[in-house]
């Protein structure tokens, strides 16, 4: 590589996606590579983000990571970042009128509890989890070797996985004789909790979901933050990056200088830079950037429809009688939902109680706002409150139409790899796809 010139290499978005795409180009080609990274925010971590709420920071986005994500649990231990071991303990299964569900206080009456209420459908369930796992495992050696995919369906199709894709949560796990009262209240209390959606997702979103509930493996964060991951990754590549910069334009040029086509970037405040090869690690549907003198491939002017998710952050103290309950000490830590439109909310989480005051803090998913009287409704008394709302997800209900991780000769996209799956980890799949393809561009 010492005789090559140097490749300049813009990348659209420092979330986990771009972030480790700079990570991965920098750890194949060194100092032969000067990243720029562009970023509409004044912070770095995309969908990755956190809300401070009394004294406290809390993750909003991006939360959780599971053991199982062989590139980011390498990442975490390579760059040195401190892991947090997360539990989902002490779980009520919420219908709107009663608790259907709630775990016990030792472990062999948690088991007695599902037997009585499940049967053995979490028992069928593990196979089908633990063959999906296995099954995705296999990018990792795949892309050790160099391969790439011009698009997710290539990639699940290599995988066997595609399948799972092509059929709604409800149609496969009935077909595989699973009871609709697991599917309706314990798989979808926890792809509420995840995605905000119901099981018409298509069954390898679930799988992946249901991986998540400890159907193998374990659950856990970084202490201090989610978005150090981005950040300590940008800092490893040596990119520069660039905050509060949107860009609006890129526009496919021949350089006076050079004989290759290069892209010129436009920022909203009229920087431009010129590159070898872009980058796009955000969503085409929300970056609004226009595309001069190139016509984008027919797959990717598909629009995916986003689930709009309300994450509210409340210290105070939940009301015991919302829940039919006496005592506040009697409300789980945990209340998943099944999908029932009399239910204003997804999902209600205790994180942690504020060390100054010692109130709770609650994190609550919705799909819509949550009013004040239905706030006052559920809580005694709140001291502070804070909602974001956001695109959390594609809808991830089966299509054929997914997009390309190509949109131009030269110019990649991490988030095609979101129409088939959103997680942390299947980003960094995505990006590993793409730098594979770039390397083998070059």
């Amino acid at each position: 590589m010492e005789n090559r010139v140097r490749l300049r290499v813009g990348i659209i978005g420092s979330g986990i996606a771009g972030s480790s795409a700079a990570y991965f180009l920098h750890k194949a080609l060194g100092n032969n590579v000067e990243i720029i990274v562009f970023e509409k925010e004044s912070r770095i971590g995309g969908r990755i983000r956190s809300i401070k709420i009394g004294e406290e920071e809390l993750e909003a986005g991006g939360s959780i990571i599971h053991s199982e994500n062989q590139y980011l649990t390498t990442i975490v231990n390579e760059l040195g970042l401190e892991k947090n071991n997360h539990v989902y303990d002490d779980i009520g299964m919420w219908d709107g009128d009663s608790f259907t569900f709630r775990t016990g206080k030792k472990k062999w009456q948690t088991l007695l509890k599902v037997l009585m209420r499940y049967g053995t459908n979490p028992v069928k369930i593990q196979p089908l989890v633990k063959d999906m796992i296995k099954k995705l495992s296999q990018i990792y050696i795949l892309q050790e070797k160099g391969e790439s995919f011009a698009d997710p369906e290539a990639l699940f199709k290599k995988l066997g996985l595609y399948s799972l894709s092509q059929v709604t949560s409800y149609d496969y796990f009935h077909d595989k004789n699973i009871s609709d009262r697991f599917i309706h209240e314990f798989m979808n209390g926890i792809s509420r909790l995840n995605y905000g959606q119901d099981a018409s997702m298509h069954s390898l979103v679930n799988h992946v979901s249901l991986a998540g509930a400890s159907f193998g493996g374990y659950l856990f964060a970084i202490k201090g933050g989610n978005a150090q991951i981005c950040e300590a990754m940008l800092q490893r590549s040596s990119a520069k990056v660039l905050k509060n910069k949107r860009v609006t334009t890129i526009q496919k040029e021949k350089s006076t200088n050079h004989a290759k086509t290069r892209f010129m970037i436009t920022t909203e405040d009229g920087t431009k830079a010129e590159f070898d090869r872009l980058v796009m690690a955000t969503p085409l549907e929300k970056a609004a950037i226009k595309f001069v003198h190139m016509e984008l491939k027919e797959e990717n002017k598909v629009s995916r429809p986003y689930q709009v998710t309300n994450v509210t952050h409340v210290l105070g103290k939940l009301s015991p009688t919302y829940f039919g309950l006496m005592e506040v000490e009697q409300i789980p830590s945990n209340i998943l939902t099944r999908e029932n439109s009399k239910i204003p909310f997804s999902s209600i989480e205790l994180c942690k109680r504020n060390k100054k005051s010692g109130q709770l803090i609650y994190r609550i998913f919705s799909r819509q706002k949550l009013s004040e009287d239905l706030l006052n409704e559920l809580f005694l008394e709140r001291s502070e409150t804070k909602t974001l709302v956001w695109d959390a997800y594609p809808v991830l209900t089966p299509t054929a139409k997914w997009p390309s991780f190509v949109l131009e000769t030269g110019i990649y996209y991490i988030n095609a790899m979101e129409s088939a799956i959103s997680t942390l980890e299947t980003e960094v799949i995505g990006s590993k796809n793409v730098v594979n393809m770039l390397l083998k561009d070059i």
